[in-house]
């Protein structure tokens, strides 16, 4: 399963203001990844995204995720912002789970 937390909205005094914490676990193959997706003021107009992937979810990246790979490279180059992201995550079945307690 693909999700998200937005960290901003999560948790309020986050240093992460302008990241989305992205997560895929599946439970039959154990195969788990989490990296985020940042986003950098490089003094143009927008705010710049940036994917960071440890090496250990390269897998996971390669593996499984091909639709979100697939929504990047449709927007390559775009500078969306992380709500438009967010739309897009949705749209391609991933959970949203900045309010989930769990």
């Amino acid at each position: 399963m693909w999700s998200f937390v937005d960290a901003e909205l999560r948790w309020k005094e986050s240093p992460s203001r302008n990241e989305l914490w992205i997560e895929y676990w599946n439970k039959e193959t154990e195969i788990q990844a989490d990296f985020s997706i940042k986003w950098y003021d490089l003094h143009c107009d927008n705010l710049i995204p940036k994917l960071e992937a440890f090496e250990d979810s390269w897998l996971a990246l390669y593996q499984c995720g091909q639709d979100f790979l697939k929504v990047l490279a449709e927007n390559n180059n775009k500078s969306l912002t992380k709500e438009e992201i967010k739309v897009k995550l949705l749209e391609i079945g991933f959970v949203d789970k900045t309010f989930d307690n769990n």
